[in-house]
């Protein structure tokens, strides 16, 4: 009636410097993640499931790795972290005829980051959300002489708000996006032989 999984993983890289000229070709790269999944069966009827992450990264590449990215020559650098989430609630009915999901989910990211040359204060920020939720209810109906038809019908909204910004080199996204969708789908299966499928 119930069960979880957890998990976890580190990743350590060294940068790799092919030709010896002090630069990276690869860069070092740290990186773990965990997380859980889960699910909870609240009746015969019903199922709540859930996933859980959080994803951390570090990666830098140039020159001078021991130093702080803006005391290089030349250097790249990412930290990044994420953090990841989802439910999802099924029902069915006892007839197994009808059956109704909602689900949301979402996405945080935010990220330091730097790319410059000869000290330049490259430094920037990031933080992108995403998110989506909804909803889908199936129907199965006979219709006596006239065949057999599953209804399907739904909705949707979706976010996506993303600011990304390099105040040194007048470099800016600033943007919000959000879209509302619905959808209803009836496949109708008149005989063996003819089958319509409007939406």
């Amino acid at each position: 009636t119930a069960g979880v999984t957890v998990f976890a993983s580190l990743r350590n890289r060294e940068a790799l410097d092919v030709n010896a000229d002090g630069y990276s070709e690869m860069p070092q790269l740290t990186g773990v993640s965990v997380g859980l999944s889960g699910f909870l069966k609240i009746s015969p009827h019903q199922t709540l499931e859930t996933s859980l992450w959080h994803i951390q990264e570090e990666r830098r590449g140039g020159n001078a790795l021991d130093s702080r990215p803006d005391q290089a020559d030349q250097a790249e650098y990412r930290l990044q972290n994420s953090d990841i989430g989802q439910l999802t609630y099924t029902w069915n009915s006892r007839s197994r005829k009808s059956s109704l999901q909602l689900y949301s989910g979402g996405q945080l990211t935010r990220r330091t980051h730097y790319t410059g040359i000869d000290h330049a204060d490259g430094w920037g920020q990031t933080r992108n959300l995403t998110a989506n939720s909804g909803l889908q209810f199936n129907r199965r109906l006979r219709l006596s002489s006239l065949g057999k038809m599953e209804l399907n019908m739904g909705a949707e909204h979706t976010v996506d708000d993303v600011y990304d910004a390099i105040p040194a080199y007048n470099y800016l996204i600033d943007q919000f996006v959000q879209q509302w969708g619905f959808f209803v789908q009836s496949d109708w299966e008149i005989s063996k032989r003819w089958t319509v499928l409007p939406g």
